[in-house]
């Protein structure tokens, strides 16, 4: 059973991101359960409870709960799903994804960050979750295939592999920057043919 967060605030603010964006219950127990506490810094915890993204690092940041339940949202996934998530942090979203699919790969360039979600990850006893640093070049020439992926910083997908790793019925969600906004947009992939959408202007922070 799961264990909600006892503040009320972020009761509020969960409620509220629900009703606006019609969250699945799922979603929605899922981010009432994940205490973002762990994922930050000590010296940032009285943020944990807010509506803002939050600092982990010099220009790094843990996204907006807004943010977080959008891709949830879009992402569309279930208990037979592989996931693979570029750019995780310390692993706020990871986790959350992987108390609804099968699997996740998570993956980031910066070491510090990945261990720090390695040691979360023990503390909070997920075993579904593998994190990995691999540095810019390996990530573009990512080979395995997974059902979902979400990418969680700028990048230009058509210079990687990562719309040959995604699954045939998968989704992939990256934020694209067109004329200097960043528009969060899911490709979708059937019978080998990849649609476009653009669904929302995104800030991650």
């Amino acid at each position: 059973m799961e264990k909600f967060i006892k503040n009320e605030q972020w009761t509020r603010i969960i409620k509220e991101i629900a009703k606006n964006e019609f969250l699945d219950q799922k979603i929605i127990k899922i981010l009432l359960s994940v205490d973002r506490k762990f994922f930050i810094p000590k010296y940032f915890s009285h943020l944990a409870y807010t509506r803002s993204g939050i600092p982990i690092k010099k220009s790094r940041w843990l996204s907006s709960p807004n943010s977080v339940a959008k891709i949830l949202k879009y992402i569309e996934l279930n208990t037979n799903h592989s996931l693979l998530v570029v750019g995780c942090g310390t692993g706020y979203q990871s986790v959350l994804a992987s108390k609804l699919c099968k699997k996740v790969q998570a993956i980031d360039t910066d070491s510090e960050l990945i261990y720090k979600a390695k040691e979360i990850i023990k503390l909070l006893d997920i075993n579904n979750i593998d994190f990995k640093c691999l540095d810019e070049k390996s990530i573009k020439s990512l080979d395995e295939q997974y059902d979902r992926i979400f990418v969680l910083s700028t990048m230009d997908i058509s210079s990687t592999n990562l719309l040959d790793s995604l699954s045939n019925n998968g989704i992939l969600l990256a934020p694209i920057i067109e004329e200097k906004k960043q528009i969060m947009t899911r490709y979708s992939k059937n019978d080998n043919f990849i649609s476009q959408e653009a669904l929302y202007y995104s800030n991650f922070n």
